[in-house]
């Protein structure tokens, strides 16, 4: 006998483990003690709902964009309009003639200037008549044009 494979006995004996049972896969054993996981399918149907919900989101977001840009073209009209009244009531005229233009978009260029109004960048504002004064706005990015008459102070669009 091989003195090398008797080893001297400390007085420590190591517990056995407990066998696994044989009917029962180690998949198994793991599903057993964590019983909340999802299934596949359930995940999947999970990820098909948020990206329904993201779809529609991003949608109403580009709407809320455009309205938000069509306010801005009618909020500088509304300015615009503004300033020419008071240019007209010091100066007995309009600044300007029937096609003329304020913009603040780079490729198009101003051919009016009134101190101290600033279009907003992509807006663009042409005098479309002047007698009566009327003019109207546009931003690039939006969905309408609006229209107006000094006079009466309405714009539509």
């Amino acid at each position: 006998m091989d003195r090398s494979l008797i080893q001297p006995f400390t007085g420590h004996i190591k517990p056995a483990r407990p066998p696994c049972p044989s009917d029962q896969t180690r998949a198994e054993a793991i599903r057993d003690r964590f019983p909340s996981g999802m299934t596949l399918i359930e995940l999947m149907v999970a990820v098909v709902i948020l990206g329904i919900l993201i779809s529609i989101s991003i949608f109403w977001v580009y709407h809320y964009q455009s309205l938000a840009y069509d306010i801005t073209a009618k909020h500088d009209l509304n300015v615009f309009i503004e300033f020419q009244a008071n240019y007209a009531s010091n100066n007995d005229d309009y600044l300007g003639s029937t096609g003329s233009v304020v913009s603040g978009v780079p490729s198009i260029p101003s051919t009016i200037s009134l101190e101290g109004f600033n279009i907003s960048p992509g807006v663009t504002i042409t005098v479309t008549s002047i007698s009566p004064f009327s003019a109207a706005a546009r931003h690039t990015k939006g969905k309408k044009t609006f229209y107006t008459v000094v006079k009466d102070g309405t714009i539509t669009e």
